[in-house]
């Protein structure tokens, strides 16, 4: 049996459910927010090939993910890639905050 770090046994469901809640609302936000600055900064003849190259980034380097998981996991326990897993993902933000999209406060104007 995998135990799950950081909660016991008695509280890893809602420890889960409360990480998927959150996750969840965490992108929409993110979602809503980076389509709409997208499709206002980019071309509308461009906006077809932007989001193929968007899609293929994102959901492309899924399978990626899941090997190197699964390497991790292999090489230093299910338990201790989760972890590794779980500081990764807290930290994932820092992207976003050290970059110049926190300058934006409004959206751009669409481009013609």
């Amino acid at each position: 049996m995998i135990r799950f770090p950081f909660v016991s046994d008695y509280f890893a469901f809602f420890a889960i459910a409360g990480m998927f809640f959150v996750t969840l609302i965490g992108n929409l936000y993110y979602n809503v927010n980076q389509v709409s600055f997208r499709q206002a900064i980019v071309p509308v003849r461009l906006q077809g090939r932007l989001n193929a190259t968007m899609r293929t980034i994102v959901w492309g380097t899924l399978p990626l993910g899941a090997i190197a998981g699964g390497v991790l996991g292999n090489a230093i326990g299910v338990r201790d890639a989760i972890i590794v897993s779980l500081v990764g993902g807290a930290f994932s933000f820092l992207w976003v905050l050290f970059s110049p999209v926190r300058q934006i406060k409004e959206m751009p104007e669409p481009v013609a």
